[in-house]
């Protein structure tokens, strides 16, 4: 029987009876592991040192199970967890008294983002994994205002919309191959994703990956935030973008120490920057539009962005029309990565973004034939396809702005 159709994340992994991040530690070994992993994402691509953790009055929306919790509080975090999912609970409280760390979480509340409500002022805020589909996004980022200390930080991380360029295609083949074969979910995706799953280390179960992307309804375009508006929405609401992964400052531009900035200048500097980076954003390596004049930059992104909401709408009703359109538009980007002024790391790299267009032209090409086991071979054979998964999740901070006085 189909689920009810929910607009809230942790109501439809409720419904699977399934904790979606469940890495099941059970010795202090893994959770060194996974401590190192952690620290290397808000140390070394965030610049946040964890030291910053300590003593903070720290909040995390969507803890899930808990084990970026149990991080946090070995870094030193006093810890206020929110997390809607009644499933959770038990695992969370489990996790802290086996690690011993139940002296840092000072409250676990059971509700959605939306109706959490406190007086107490926190210093630092992380919401991972689901903050992008809470609608509209006021609703999170003026609580997130109202929470924050000055100069306290927000944690967040989403699918960027051209970033799931990528993944859309995934789903788009999972859908499609489904409705001809009648397979389920599971035996479906596994007969087109064994090479690619099987080419990566996984922390979660297939049958999880497939729930959790293939299957996810919150994982589309509806829902993606755009990494310039979100810089926008935010810079409105009082904060500025501290850092961010892949980064979103102009870290080539260089300037007297001793001059500041405007906040708007900042802005429109970031704007810039993640403009150029759009093709970058898509293919998850350096592609970047360092010669072209804004409006040809605009053109490009307007370009990544059709063939992304384009790709989207093939997951729900495959049309040709739509297919050769979104085969055209991927002509144009090939034609601009072969002629055009774009900095990569190297010119194999380069190669590697226009044999994958290739390989996508192929599977689309296998997709509107029908030809469910030439895909299938395709998908599992083509070392370009397999060895391409994008950087489809975004990591940004931002810092609440001090009052003006």
């Amino acid at each position: 029987m189909t689920a009810p159709k929910t607009d809230k994340m942790y109501a439809y992994y409720e419904q699977q009876s399934i904790l979606p991040t469940f890495a099941r530690f059970t010795t202090i070994e893994q959770l060194d592991r996974y401590d190192r992993q952690r620290s290397h994402i808000f140390c070394d691509k965030l610049h946040l040192p964890v030291q910053i953790f300590k003593g903070s009055r720290t909040v995390e929306f969507g803890p899930d199970s808990g084990e970026n919790s149990l991080v946090f509080a070995r870094w030193g975090a006093n810890l206020t967890l929110v997390e809607p999912n009644p499933n959770a609970r038990p695992q969370i409280l489990a996790y802290f008294e086996k690690f011993n760390l139940k002296d840092k979480l000072e409250s676990l509340v059971e509700v959605d983002v939306a109706q959490f409500e406190s007086q107490e002022k926190y210093d630092l805020i992380v919401a991972e994994g689901f903050i992008y589909t809470v609608r509209p996004e006021s609703t999170w980022i003026e609580l997130f205002s109202r929470l924050l200390n000055e100069n306290g930080f927000c944690v967040i991380n989403y699918y960027e919309s051209t970033a799931s360029f990528l993944e859309l295609i995934l789903k788009v083949i999972h859908a499609r191959t489904k409705a001809l074969t009648g397979l389920d979910s599971p035996e479906n995706a596994w007969r087109l994703f064994q090479a690619k799953w099987n080419s990566i280390p996984h922390t979660r179960a297939f049958e999880s990956w497939v729930m959790d992307v293939l299957n996810n309804p919150f994982v589309r375009y509806e829902y993606f935030l755009n990494a310039s508006d979100l810089c926008c929405k935010l810079s409105s609401a009082g904060f500025s973008l501290y850092s961010s992964w892949p980064n979103y400052s102009d870290t080539l531009s260089i300037y007297w120490h001793k001059k500041e900035l405007s906040p708007e200048e900042q802005l429109a500097n970031n704007l810039d920057f993640i403009a150029r980076s759009s093709l970058s954003f898509a293919f998850g390596k350096k592609l970047f539009l360092f010669a072209q004049s804004p409006d040809e930059v605009k053109a490009v992104s307007d370009v990544a962005n059709r063939i992304v909401t384009s790709i989207d709408r093939l997951i729900d009703d495959f049309d040709a029309s739509v297919v050769q359109q979104v085969r055209e538009d991927l002509q144009q980007i090939k034609k601009l990565l072969s002629e055009g002024d774009v900095l990569a790391d190297s010119e194999a790299e380069k190669q590697e973004a226009i044999q994958l267009i290739a390989s996508i032209d192929i599977i689309f090409e296998l997709l509107a034939a029908g030809d469910v086991k030439g895909l299938t071979d395709f998908c599992n054979s083509d070392a370009i396809f397999i060895k391409n998964w994008g950087v489809q999740y975004h990591f940004a901070v931002f810092k609440k702005k001090p009052v003006s006085i």
